[in-house]
């Protein structure tokens, strides 16, 4: 599977992942909400780190940059 998440796609999913993880350190939710806060944090930043999705990957999708060389 090539990357196919972006420069600036991957900078949102980091900070929205961020977000999860401090709504579950800083809030009082459930258990259950608790875990599918961390587990969507996890696969945001995963994809983030790794550059690339897999439900992007399924439609086609990608928001990387092609460089076009002259």
């Amino acid at each position: 599977m090539n990357k196919n998440v972006g420069q600036a796609d991957r900078v949102i999913r980091i900070l929205i992942g961020l977000v999860l993880i401090g709504l579950t350190i800083n809030t009082e939710l459930s258990i259950v909400v608790n875990w599918l806060l961390w587990i969507a944090a996890g696969l945001l930043i995963g994809t983030a780190a790794f550059s690339r999705c897999l439900i992007y990957w399924t439609f086609g999708l990608s928001t990387l940059k092609v460089e076009q060389k002259d």
